[in-house]
């Protein structure tokens, strides 16, 4: 199964992210990167400046925020 990773600064926990469709409207968060269609056993590389805040980790492929597939990241 493909999956993604993106990162979205937001004051929101990724669980309580509102969906569209089963999937976050990634243009109302800013979008600090992202590794879009990992195939299985494959691996991505992301780099990214994050300043102070909380952050929202979520695979936003459709459904799978919904099942689960998400993290909180808070950088002081």
């Amino acid at each position: 199964m493909v999956h993604e990773f993106v990162v979205l600064k937001t004051d929101i926990k990724a669980a309580d992210l509102p969906l569209t469709n089963g999937v976050v409207t990634e243009d109302d968060y800013t979008t600090m990167g992202e590794v879009a269609d990992l195939e299985p056993s494959a691996s991505g590389t992301l780099t990214a400046t994050l300043t102070a805040g909380h952050y929202a980790i979520i695979c936003n492929l459709p459904g799978h925020v919904s099942q689960g597939m998400v993290t909180d990241l808070t950088v002081q």
